[in-house]
């Protein structure tokens, strides 16, 4: 969605044109948007950055503030702008966008990370998230609140969490369980249902400013 009819146009007519892809929705406001979305069903929602009473960041939180009220699942939901910034990205991940996507990069690198997206979004691995966050200049800043839900987790979930934030990989964390991956990434959902999170780069995020384990990466 986007305010500016001519962008909304010229995404509605690059994604129509690819076989396996079709626009089901468009909407030129968040109004417009929050009213319509409980009822639709999206394997990918594309919110442009430059929306008129509030950024496309700020409508992505709330529309996933929206459905974890319901006890549903949003859909995943990719940012758009028209080039890349460390403070767009990390504001996207921090909103629980599933990815952002500037126009500089291409047509082509929109359509990848909806095709992507939409099957599923991929792993996201804490080590290179975490030197992201530091790269970017996102600093520690203690969130007793975090630390309160942290302690909440289950056993389980605690292992699960610490894996992960040791670098390893899904099929590594089962391994180290003798669980499945299956079972490993419903884990990983509970985590982030716990917490109120959409995504696991939003986890991270949350993880990395927390200084939880700062000392352990």
């Amino acid at each position: 969605m986007s305010p500016n009819g001519d962008i909304r146009a010229g995404k509605r007519m690059l994604i129509d044109s690819q076989p396996d892809m079709h626009v089901v929705f468009e909407a030129a406001g968040a109004d417009q948007l929050l009213t319509s979305v409980q009822n639709l069903t999206l394997d990918a929602l594309l919110i442009d950055h430059r929306l008129s009473k509030t950024s496309g960041e700020q409508l992505v939180a709330t529309v996933n503030e929206l459905f974890f009220d319901l006890q549903e699942l949003a859909p995943r939901m990719i940012v758009t702008a028209p080039y890349f910034t460390p403070d767009l990205d990390i504001s996207a991940i921090r909103a629980g966008a599933s990815d952002l996507v500037a126009e500089e990069s291409g047509p082509e690198l929109l359509l990848a990370t909806i095709r992507e997206v939409s099957v599923g979004v991929q792993e996201s691995f804490y080590l290179a998230l975490h030197d992201q966050f530091a790269g970017s200049g996102v600093v520690e800043r203690p969130n007793s609140a975090f630390n309160y839900a942290f302690e909440r987790l289950t056993d389980l979930q605690k292992q699960v969490l610490k894996a992960f934030v040791s670098g390893l990989t899904d099929s590594e964390i089962a391994a180290l369980l003798n669980f499945s991956q299956p079972e490993v990434a419903k884990i990983f959902v509970q985590i982030k249902v716990h917490f109120g999170f959409a995504t696991r780069a939003q986890l991270a995020l949350a993880i990395f400013e927390s200084g939880l384990f700062s000392g352990q990466v």
